[in-house]
């Protein structure tokens, strides 16, 4: 039986930093995606950080991600990513190559909060 091949990450549909070249990730959540492949039945997702040099893994039985780490999101930082598939016999086929991105430092501008605000409603 053929293993899985590497799984190849769908960069394009991941925001690029036009500045620095480089993905990221908004809010501290991952939103990833890969090609599928039917003869795997699940990956394993890697999830890399060399500042803070540790590691964690996640499994997906679909062929997309979606991790934040914590409650909170991923720390500012860089992160890279390896994606592993395994067959149904719980075979290994080769990682991806290492994906590497950014998550910014979180920003207050994207979600104003509205305070004290007396909302009249019409035909009262």
């Amino acid at each position: 039986l053929p293993l899985p091949k590497a799984p190849v990450v769908l960069s394009q549909n991941v925001k690029k930093n036009q500045t620095t070249n480089k993905y990221f990730f908004e809010n501290g959540v991952i939103n990833l995606q890969w090609d599928s492949q039917p003869i795997a039945k699940s990956y394993e997702i890697e999830v890399f950080s060399p500042a803070l040099n540790k590691m964690e893994k996640v499994l997906s039985p679909t062929n997309s991600l979606q991790y934040s780490g914590s409650s909170t999101g991923l720390n500012p930082g860089t992160y890279q990513i390896k994606i592993t598939p395994i067959d149904q016999h719980n075979r290994r086929g080769p990682s991806s190559e290492p994906f590497e991105f950014d998550v910014p430092t979180f920003t207050t501008m994207s979600a104003p909060k509205l305070k004290n605000l007396n909302i009249k409603q019409s035909g009262q």
